[in-house]
């Protein structure tokens, strides 16, 4: 009991805790998102958002990289900060332009996207990644 109420942390909680922050964000964006997109392609390429005046379709292929693509990178946490970076830029458009004119309730879960990705681009991928045997 003495251990749960203590401010010290040990290098396996630490790397414990950005695996499992890792393993989270990136499974469920995949799985709940990216998937989603990937088997409903044809239908929504011709009517998806288009926040930066680029086409519907090229939109749809940016997203599907960023949630399909890099999420996958950060569950394996190889090149992790990059995928991170990725992401940021996608949850501060939902957020800033896509949800702009909705309640802050609305926009809950891309928050919480928004700050995982931040917290995995500050702390890195842990011990326990890929990008830890290729020296990055």
């Amino acid at each position: 009991m003495k251990k749960f109420f203590s401010t010290k942390y040990s290098d396996l909680s630490f790397n414990l805790g950005l695996f499992i922050l890792r393993l989270g964000l990136g499974s469920f964006l995949f799985l709940n998102h990216g998937m989603m997109k990937l088997n409903r392609y044809d239908e929504m390429k011709e009517k998806f958002s288009d926040p930066f005046s680029v086409g519907s379709h090229p939109s749809l292929i940016m997203v599907l990289f960023a949630e399909g693509f890099c999420s996958l990178l950060i569950v394996l946490g190889l090149l992790t900060r990059l995928a991170a970076a990725v992401l940021i830029i996608l949850f501060l458009t939902i957020i800033f332009i896509i949800h702009k004119k909705e309640p802050l309730l609305e926009s809950e879960m891309p928050f919480l996207y928004l700050f995982a990705s931040i917290t995995i681009l500050l702390c890195g991928p842990g011990k326990w990644s890929l990008d830890r045997f290729l020296g990055k």
